[in-house]
């Protein structure tokens, strides 16, 4: 019993290790981004057009019916 339960000791400790080490590993390759680059905003709602019809309504636009 007691060789059962020192393996699993190893075991886990092996397994915090690599996630330990694997965590480094990727926090060494990271970049910094800049996600305002280029975007342009348009303010305020965008208009839709008028519904022109039954068929176009929200009733008829929903699955399985």
């Amino acid at each position: 019993m007691a060789r059962t339960s020192s393996s699993f000791q190893w075991l886990g400790a092996l397994l915090l290790l690599w996630l330990a080490l694997s965590g480094v590993a990727h926090a060494a390759g990271r970049e910094r981004l800049s996600l305002d680059s280029g975007w342009l905003f348009h303010r305020g709602d965008i208009p839709t057009p008028p519904i022109k019809g039954h068929g176009n309504s929200y009733g008829q636009a929903k699955a399985g019916g």
